[in-house]
C-alpha cells in the first residue's frame, strides 16, 4: 500500500444485513441517506408528515434510508428543551439543504460550518443506481482545483466542484479484482500525485470517492456501497 497524504479516511462500507430488510427505495418518491465528513451525531430532526423525525449521521459511512418530506428544502433542527416541563421544546435550525436536483435517491453530505459551531453545511448528491451504477467508481471533487484520477487503466478528469465516473470493466465471472487508484493535480513541473492505493472492485459494489480540501492538504474518503441495499427484501 502507498498513501502520499497523511489525512486519508478509508472506509469500506459493505451492505449491512439489517438494512436489507427495509422496503426498497423505489417504493417511495424520494428517500435520502446521510454521511458525515469529520462529524457524527444523533441529535438532529426534520419534519415528516407533521412529526419530528430523528436522523443519524455517521462519519464516513452512509446511514439507513429516510423518507424525504414533500418540500424540496429539508430543514434539520435540534429540539431545545423549555425552561420547565410545561414549556414546549423549540426548534433550533442546524442545517438546510435543497434536494431539487438530486433525484429520487439522495445522499446528504454533512460537514462542519466554519461560520457557526452549532450548524452544518449539507450538500445533496444523486445516489440512485441509474446515475451512479454498479460497479462504477464516482469521484466527487469538493476542492476548487481541477484534478485527475486513475482507476485501473481508466483516466478521468475531475473538475473543481465536479464529479466523474469510472468503470472497472469486470468480467461477468469475476468475483473481485483490484484496481490501482490515484488522484493527482497538474503543476508547472508536471503531474503531482496526491494519493495512490490498490482498491478492490467487485460486481455487486460501487465505490464513492470524496476529495476534500483540508488546510494545505487534500484528503480522500472512500465509501463502498453494496447492491443488496437496493434489492427488495426476501418474501
Amino acid at each position: 500500500m502507498n498513501s502520499k497524504i497523511p489525512c486519508l479516511a478509508l472506509f469500506l462500507l459493505a451492505g449491512l444485513s439489517h438494512l436489507s430488510a427495509q422496503a426498497p427505495p423505489e417504493e417511495h418518491k424520494v428517500r435520502f441517506r446521510t454521511i458525515g465528513w469529520q462529524v457524527s451525531f444523533d441529535d438532529l430532526y426534520y419534519e415528516l408528515k407533521g412529526r419530528d423525525t430523528n436522523v443519524f449521521v455517521t462519519e464516513s459511512a452512509r446511514s439507513i434510508f429516510y423518507d424525504a418530506p414533500r418540500e424540496k428544502e429539508i430543514v434539520f433542527y435540534r429540539l431545545v428543551p423549555g425552561t420547565d416541563d410545561k414549556t414546549k421544546k423549540t426548534r433550533e435550525v442546524a442545517a438546510t439543504v435543497d434536494i431539487t436536483n438530486a433525484g429520487h435517491i439522495v445522499l446528504l453530505l454533512f460537514m462542519t460550518d466554519p461560520a457557526s459551531p452549532n450548524r452544518y453545511r449539507v450538500t445533496a448528491f444523486p445516489d440512485d443506481p441509474k446515475s451512479f451504477p454498479f460497479p462504477s467508481c464516482r469521484f466527487i471533487n469538493l476542492t476548487k482545483v481541477d484534478l485527475r484520477a486513475t482507476y485501473g487503466d481508466q483516466n478521468v478528469e475531475v473538475k473543481g466542484k465536479g464529479m466523474a465516473l469510472a468503470y472497472p470493466k469486470l468480467k461477468a465471472d469475476d468475483e473481485s479484482d483490484t484496481r490501482y487508484t490515484s488522484v493527482s493535480m497538474d503543476t508547472p513541473e508536471g503531474p503531482h500525485q496526491l494519493y495512490g492505493n490498490n482498491w478492490v472492485a467487485r460486481p455487486n459494489r460501487r465505490t464513492l470517492v470524496f476529495i476534500f480540501p483540508q488546510d494545505d492538504r487534500i484528503c480522500v474518503m472512500r465509501v463502498s456501497d453494496d447492491i443488496g441495499i437496493f434489492l427488495p427484501p426476501p418474501k
